[in-house]
This record gives structure tokens, C-alpha cells and sequence, in this order.
């Protein structure tokens, strides 16, 4: 009996033993892999603020390049004197031609900033959930797809994004911008009209 009880043992012993370094390198296996997908979230934040940071810089030089253009026109047409083909056109063409170009102006630099604005937020977006894993682990996050502003993301940044207070100086310094096209565009008007329309 006692011949016979040692094998039994010794088996169920090597079942154990068995069993315990399978769970152990299922864990090995889970932990390496958690791992990696922390490194991957991590990088896929990086370097989607990488991005649109340089994608926001680029915005607003657009939008500034062209303001600077559209300025430096107005103020030589302003501020120069009679031109000599000013006496062949209409004053509803020049009136037509002034609106045209304010309003192509406006557009192109509302739409560098819009962008520029979108780009901010994601940004913002980036860093609060960066701040966010400083504490946390990422594993976890959710990352079904949505997009925002028809940009592809996962979910844990959208709402990252739409957490993001709204900054003031963003706002401002478009409204501002805008105002100066206007008052460009007016003092265009007035000098151009009163030499064509009087």
C-alpha cells in the first residue's frame, strides 16, 4: 500500500507544481502584454500631440501670412496715391471687387484659425490625459473609434477633448484679427468708392 501511495502522491504533486507555473506564465504573459499595450497608448498620445502641435503652428502662420498680405495690400491702395487704372472701372465693380476680396479674406482666415482652434483642443485633450497616467494606468481606457470633427480617435481622448475648457486668448485673438480685416476693409472702401463714385 505504501509502494502505491507514493506515485499517487508524487503525481498529484507534480499536477500542482504544474498547474502553479502555468497560471505563473499566463500571468508572464498577461503582464507583457499589458505592458505593451501601455507603451503603445502612451506613444500613440505622444505623438498625436507631436502632430497637431506642429499642425496648430502651421495654422496660424497661415492665417497670420495671409493677414499680413492682405494688410500690406490694403494700406499701399489706401494710402498711395490716384492710381491710373482706378478711372477704367465701374463703381459697382469696385464695389463688388472690395466685398469679394474682404470676404475671400475673412473666409481663408477663418478657416486657418478654425483648424488651429481644433488642433488646440486636441492638444489639450493630449496633455489631460497624459496629466491623467501620471496617476492611472492607461490599460483600461477605452478605445472604441468615434471621431471629433471628423478626426479619427478613440474614445478615452474625445473625451479627454470635450473636458477642455474653451481658452479665452484663442477666441479673443481671432475676434480681434477680424475686426482689424473689417476696419482694413472699410478704410478700402471709402478710399477706393470716393475716387470712383463720386
Amino acid at each position: 500500500m505504501i509502494a502505491y501511495d507514493f506515485p499517487v502522491y508524487s503525481l498529484s504533486l507534480t499536477k500542482v507544481c504544474f498547474s502553479k507555473h502555468m497560471r505563473q506564465g499566463k500571468n508572464m504573459a498577461e503582464a507583457q502584454g499589458d505592458r505593451e499595450r501601455e507603451k503603445h497608448l502612451r506613444d500613440y498620445i505622444t505623438l498625436t500631440r507631436q502632430h497637431f502641435a506642429m499642425y496648430h503652428d502651421h495654422k496660424e502662420k497661415m492665417a497670420y501670412a495671409a493677414i499680413a498680405l492682405y494688410l500690406t495690400g490694403v494700406s499701399v491702395l489706401v494710402f498711395q496715391g490716384e492710381p491710373g487704372w482706378i478711372k477704367n472701372v465701374s463703381c459697382p465693380l469696385m464695389n463688388l471687387m472690395i466685398i469679394a476680396f474682404a470676404g475671400l479674406t475673412s473666409s481663408f482666415i477663418i478657416w486657418q484659425f478654425r483648424k488651429r482652434y481644433q488642433a488646440a483642443m486636441i492638444v489639450s485633450g493630449c496633455d489631460k490625459v497624459r496629466i491623467q497616467w501620471l496617476r492611472d494606468s492607461p490599460i483600461g481606457s477605452d478605445v472604441s473609434p468615434t471621431s471629433y470633427n471628423k478626426i479619427e480617435m478613440p474614445m478615452f481622448l474625445y473625451i479627454a477633448i470635450d473636458n477642455v475648457k474653451t481658452p479665452l486668448t484663442i477666441l479673443w485673438s481671432s475676434l480681434v484679427t477680424l475686426i482689424v480685416v473689417i476696419a482694413w476693409a472699410a478704410m478700402l472702401y471709402w478710399r477706393l468708392v470716393s475716387l470712383v463714385c463720386h
